[in-house]
C-alpha cells in the first residue's frame, strides 16, 4: 500500500522533483520499455502493455487511478483482503504520509545518485 500511495505522492509532487512534465515521462519510459518488451517475461509484458494503453505513470496522482490500482491488486490475492477499500482507509493519514513522502523522496534521489556515481 505504502508503495503505490509514495507514487501516488510522487505524481502529485512530481514539478517539484524533475522538469520534464509527468505525462512527458510516462510517454518516453512507457514507450522505451515497449521497446524491450520481447526480453520481459510473458505476465510482465501482458502487464506493460495495459500500462502503455492507459498511460498509467501519468495518471498516478488521480485518487480514483489509485483506488482502482488496489483493487486490482486485491484480485491477483488468493485469499480475501481489504486492499480494494485502502484508498479510503488511507485518506485520514495522508497528510502524514505526504510529509513522510517529502522526507524520504529527496533522500531516495540522492542515494540512488551516490550508488550510480559509484558504479
Amino acid at each position: 500500500m505504502l508503495d503505490i500511495l509514495f507514487d501516488y505522492f510522487l505524481a502529485d509532487q512530481w514539478d517539484i522533483f524533475y522538469d520534464e512534465p509527468l505525462e512527458a515521462f510516462s510517454t518516453r519510459t512507457l514507450a522505451n520499455l515497449m521497446d524491450m518488451d520481447e526480453d520481459l517475461p510473458e505476465r510482465a509484458e501482458h502487464t506493460l502493455t495495459r500500462m502503455h494503453a492507459s498511460n498509467s505513470l501519468a495518471h498516478y496522482g488521480e485518487s480514483i487511478f489509485v483506488k482502482n490500482s488496489f483493487s486490482y491488486l486485491s484480485t491477483r490475492l488468493t485469499r480475501e483482503n481489504p486492499l480494494p477499500d485502502a484508498f479510503e482507509a488511507s485518506v485520514p493519514h495522508l497528510p502524514v504520509l505526504s510529509e513522510r513522502f517529502a522526507e524520504f523522496f529527496p533522500e531516495a534521489m540522492e542515494f540512488c545518485d551516490e550508488w550510480r556515481n559509484n558504479q
